[in-house]
């Protein structure tokens, strides 16, 4: 069994708690330093004590309720099969993707509101970016040699609660509130990759269609939805910048069902399985004997080109490679051990990812709850 068999059998549900153990600090680390924050900005010299407001612990009052939409940018970071890294950032520039995204916000009670969200989201990650003379870990994503991208669109409902209330208009709004969000999303799942053989000037392919590990067939896994659903959940911190405008500052995942959207399960398909299957879908589930990664760039077996032992017959590793006749009638090489049943394409779990992201709200409403806070 190659080295990345043995790897993928055992490091990725490792690799998933490692990952959530660095978050959750991460996430405590956040509200902490916003804490700080609070702790500056109402430090101030003391005034003349006011009589407590009678709406205190009460309903919000209609007039003080109000809306607010706006924008942001910021980066995701990919966790699944063909991570980068195993920790809560990527070690490589590669895993880290562009966010754009439109909110509306409805505060309907002091420390609660309704929020929706439409988000342009991409991830993307590649074994190409491994060292194949590293660890175990980098060296056997370089052999197994996937690559992915995919661009999503995503639609968010959530409810956000403030560590503040705001229960007398948006005019007297906590300078800095910390806030924590739990929803439901709903995304657009068509992961892609670059044409087989061709490196960086390939077309990009769609996976799903293609059916990589046989998803759909009486022995292959559950064919997955181009429309799939998820959790998010994080934390943010807003500042009111001016009187109708706020800045926040958030960090969000979103969990998934789907284990899919790398288009990496669990398993190749079986030789048989390749001899009678679509050939582009063989080309494009096993890529481990293909002569240039997706930058364009020579791959190597054990230092070396697997051009050259491809190629010639007499070669010492040339007994590592198999080839094989499609049903095309096209030739096709694999490396020995890559087959379902001898070793696992991906790890079980589902895949996820995490949005860092910075927004400006305008603020829409009535001014009648009284003066601001000075």
């Amino acid at each position: 069994m190659p080295l990345y068999g043995k790897l993928l059998k055992g490091n990725s549900g490792v690799r998933q708690k490692v990952v959530m153990k660095k978050s959750l600090l991460f996430l405590i680390l956040t509200l902490f330093i916003a804490g700080m924050a609070i702790e500056s900005a109402e430090a101030q010299p003391k005034r003349k004590k006011r009589r407590p407001s009678s709406r205190r612990g009460k309903a919000m009052p209609k007039r003080s309720k109000y809306f607010s939409f706006g924008g942001g940018i910021g980066y995701n970071n990919y966790f699944g099969d063909l991570s980068p890294a195993n920790g809560i950032g990527s070690s490589s520039f590669n895993g880290v993707n562009l966010y754009v995204g439109a909110v509306g916000e409805y505060r309907f009670h002091p420390n609660f509101s309704a929020r929706a969200g439409l988000a342009y989201t991409m991830l993307s990650a590649s074994d190409a970016s491994a060292d194949p003379a590293g660890d175990a870990s980098t060296a056997g994503r370089y052999a197994r040699n996937l690559h992915f991208r995919n661009n999503m669109i995503e639609f968010s409902s959530m409810i956000t609660a403030n560590i503040f209330p705001v229960n007398r208009g948006y005019l007297k709004r906590a300078k800095v509130n910390p806030f924590v969000f739990l929803g439901l999303n709903v995304f657009t799942n068509n992961p892609q990759a670059r044409a087989f053989g061709k490196g960086n000037t390939g077309d990009w392919i769609n996976l799903r269609e293609l059916k990589t590990e046989g998803q759909g067939t009486t022995n292959g896994p559950q064919a997955y939805s181009g429309l799939q659903v998820g959790i998010p959940f994080g934390v943010g911190v807003k500042f009111a910048i001016t009187r109708k405008i706020d800045i926040s500052f958030e960090l969000g995942y979103r969990f998934t069902f789907t284990n899919y959207l790398d288009d990496v399960g669990v398993s190749y398909l079986t030789e048989a399985e390749m001899r009678g299957a679509n050939p582009t879908t063989v080309r494009m589930s096993n890529r481990s004997a293909e002569l240039v990664d997706n930058f364009g760039k020579a791959r190597t077996y054990k230092g070396v080109p697997i051009a050259n032992i491809v190629t010639d017959r007499n070669n010492q590793y040339f007994s590592n490679f198999k080839t094989i006749e499609l049903s095309d009638g096209s030739s096709f090489t694999y490396q020995v051990g890559t087959e379902a049943g001898r070793m696992p394409r991906g790890g079980p779990s589902p895949d996820y990812w995490l949005t860092t992201a910075v927004h400006l709200h305008y603020i829409i409403g009535s001014s009648k709850g009284g003066p601001r806070r000075r």
